[in-house]
């Protein structure tokens, strides 16, 4: 169908550009059900208005004050960043500002057709009191092709270039009144202000230096760096603001490390004397230096500078991080519960002891444990995971802070080689199998990393699990993983989730809050790691509603059901996955008959990208600092 519609929009601009007239043209498309060809239907549309129809969804008239509406009925399939407005007219209104135009390179097969961009002219001109320049362009297709090559050529021999300031304002933000990186820890109502690092028009390639006084940085601890952007302030290199400006946007964060040399060796938590450098690359980014002024060290942060999207949701890829050295009292009790050689008795720590010796090493509750000090913590356990033999407390032990510092299974470069190395230790299985506490923390663990297991270690998974769920000899902490599995074939969830409802209808309280969490996580429609192709049929959930739907009031408790029907009856806009009208009134007046929260009940009637508080419900338990989730 797509197709057949730019072919007819190919025909319809061609024909009016002729000089033809006015003229219908058919669209054939196949109907729904098993009848393929009984079912093929056809349409009649006329020319001007396939015509009319293009420039009122894409080329709208509006004043210079219109800007893109958010709306849940638009294109928004199978995560691809579609806009939220097809009109391209309230994007340009908005992009402008009410600013004047000078002139208007067109480019882009798309505005090939003569009456499109006279369309866009006229606009133009009708927002501005003296009219603009259209520029002259033979090739609307190899516009961008060709300006890369010229860009190329100016580039090699350092002529003929045009210069164009950055467009928009850099800032980092720092914080005020600390006399120590100790004394601001942890507090929230430390104030925080903006440092202008890059103003808005700077054109040049080279390193701009940013200097301040009494600047420092924290040295050997979890930092953040955190950028902030603006098109309309313009501020000096080097100011520090405390009013912020209206159109801020935040940025994706960077955490660090900065260690420094053995040389200039300073206590975990000084603040280090610093001045900075900045330099825009032409793709985009920005390298941040931070240079000592007490010793030769120089630190190098890349941030990628992109505009984001509040009203799409949060961006899809996870917020840089550089992985750094931990402390060697971190490693030094980690060697001491699963390294080669135990410790002796009197200086052994026991592994039940090690999360507190841990948080008490890194200064901070695990909780608080950022991602690259998960991943580094990660890789000296799985050093010594053969050594979880030692006792059943060791095993329990390295268990639980494997799947704890591995979790959710991605979201840092390397973790799929972490993944298929823990995933070794399947094969091992567990040193002590009769005990229950040792096996509901060996379900825990890949229950945490299920979002990194491939699809073949998925099913793996499955085939051990979902005959123990069958004949009620699961674990809870067993149907909980298998709930987490999202790359089984969806006829494979449909089992899962067929066996749950069973149970759970047929009154079986035993393990019913986790087999109704397993549930949710089956029908969600919004996925935490599998794509589109992973989601149950809206049909099947519909009918697993109808069961739950009937079963006595507090049968279940009023929490899992709201989660159940909120996951399964979630709107995403994806047509083949969202459930029936019929059903999503039904799904409504269930949540309002419940005394469902006015945003619960929000994100069945429109779309809304799945916040972190909705990931972390799915997920079980809370995700690492540092990570940020994508909603497809």
């Amino acid at each position: 169908l797509l197709a057949e519609a730019r072919n007819l929009k190919e025909k319809a601009f061609s024909s009016l550009a002729c000089g033809e007239e006015d003229q219908e043209y058919r669209l054939g498309f196949a109907g729904e059900g098993a009848r393929l060809f009984a079912e093929a239907q056809s349409l009649g549309l006329g020319r001007d208005a396939i015509i009319a129809l293009i420039l009122e969804g894409f080329f709208p008239l509006c004043a210079r004050t219109a800007r893109p509406q958010h709306s849940a009925a638009t294109l928004h399939e199978w995560g691809l960043p579609y806009a939220y407005d097809s009109a391209l007219t309230h994007h340009l209104a908005g992009f402008l500002r009410g600013r004047a135009v000078d002139g208007v390179l067109f480019s882009g097969g798309s505005l090939r057709p003569a009456l499109l961009r006279e369309r866009l002219v006229n606009l133009l001109n009708s927002w501005q009191d003296y009219p603009l320049r259209q520029l002259l362009n033979p090739h609307y297709e190899l516009a961008v092709s060709q300006g890369a090559a010229i860009y190329g050529a100016c580039r090699r021999y350092g002529t003929g270039r045009i210069t164009a300031g950055y467009p928009r304002t850099l800032y980092l933000e720092v914080e005020q009144g600390a006399k120590n990186a100790l004394e601001s820890a942890g507090d929230a109502a430390q104030e925080k202000s903006l440092l202008c690092l890059l103003p808005r028009g700077f054109a040049s390639l080279q390193p701009l230096a940013v200097s301040l006084a009494a600047l420092h940085a924290r040295v050997g601890q979890a930092v953040a760096f955190t950028l902030y952007s603006s098109t309309r302030a313009l501020h000096q290199a080097g100011e520090v603001l405390s009013v912020l400006p209206e159109d801020l946007q935040r940025l994706p964060s960077l955490s660090t490390s900065l260690v420094m040399s053995s040389a200039a060796r300073k206590k975990t938590g000084d603040l280090l004397e610093v001045g900075l450098e900045v330099l825009l690359t032409e793709t985009g980014l920005v390298q941040l230096y931070c240079l000592s002024k007490e010793s030769s060290d120089r630190w190098q942060l890349t941030f990628r500078v992109e505009e984001s999207n509040s009203a799409a949701g949060t961006s899809l890829a996870p917020s840089s991080v550089e992985a750094f050295s931990l402390p060697p009292e971190v490693g030094g009790l980690i060697q001491g519960v699963f390294g080669k050689k135990e410790l002796p008795l009197l200086e052994r720590l026991k592994p039940q002891h090690l999360w507190q010796g841990l948080s008490k090493a890194l200064a901070a509750e695990k909780s608080q444990w950022s991602l690259g000090q998960l991943r580094a913590m990660s890789d000296l356990l799985q050093a010594g995971e053969t050594r979880r033999g030692r006792s059943l407390q060791h095993e329990i032990s390295w268990l639980s802070l494997a799947g704890f510092c591995l979790r959710p299974g991605y979201g840092l470069a390397g973790d799929s080689f972490r993944i298929e190395r823990l995933w070794q230790a399947y094969g091992r299985g567990l040193f002590f199998p009769q005990e229950k506490r040792g096996e509901e923390q060996w379900w825990i663990m890949w229950r945490r990393v299920a979002g990194g297991l491939e699809r073949e270690w998925q099913e793996k998974l499955y085939n051990k699990l979902f005959p123990q769920l069958r004949q009620g000899q699961a674990g809870p902490e067993a149907i909980r993983l298998l709930g987490s599995l999202e790359r089984l074939d969806v006829q494979k969830k449909q089992r899962l989730g067929g066996v749950l409802l069973e149970h759970i209808v047929a009154g079986k309280s035993r393990l019913l809050e986790q087999k109704l969490w397993a549930l949710s996580r089956v029908a969600s429609r919004s996925l935490l790691y599998a794509g589109p192709e992973s989601i149950v049929p809206p049909q099947v959930v519909e009918a697993w509603f109808r069961e739950i739907s009937r079963l006595p009031r507090g049968f279940v408790a009023n929490g899992l059901l709201l989660s159940f029907i909120v996951a399964s009856g979630r709107r995403v806009e994806l047509r083949d996955f969202d459930i029936s009208a019929e059903a999503r009134e039904l799904f409504i007046a269930e949540l309002v008959k419940n005394k469902a929260s006015p945003g619960q009940i929000k994100v069945l009637e429109e779309y809304i990208a799945a916040d972190r508080g909705s990931m972390e419900q799915l997920f079980g338990e809370q995700l690492p600092p540092g990570l940020l989730i994508v909603s497809q």
